[in-house]
């Protein structure tokens, strides 16, 4: 997204995104990037005012907070009920990566 940005700023283009909410889920975030002068087009949105902006980023915000609440809420449940957490094979998981890095 950095690089992006950057580039935008570079060649005064345009950054279009796909979906308002992939963007970022912070309102400040995305209220800084308004400031910035960084043109940006969602395509979900692309009629979007800045006020209509900054409503869906605090929407997603908000959104968010609900889903690491949930997600928290469900795993102390699992834990409750005696669920083993975490990868099974953290192994194999550790040689898939350090594969990956001497690939790359």
């Amino acid at each position: 997204l950095v690089a992006a940005i950057e580039l935008t700023r570079k060649h005064k283009a345009i950054l279009v995104i796909a979906k308002l909410d992939r963007l970022a889920r912070n309102v400040a975030f995305v209220s800084n990037l308004m400031e910035s002068r960084i043109e940006f087009i969602a395509a979900d949105m692309p009629e979007a005012q800045r006020v209509t902006v900054h409503m869906m980023a605090a929407i997603a915000e908000h959104e968010r907070g609900v889903i690491s609440k949930r997600t928290k809420e469900a795993l102390e449940a699992a834990k409750a009920r005696g669920v083993r957490l975490g990868n099974p094979r953290p192994n194999l998981a550790k040689a898939t990566g350090r594969a990956a890095e001497r690939a790359a």
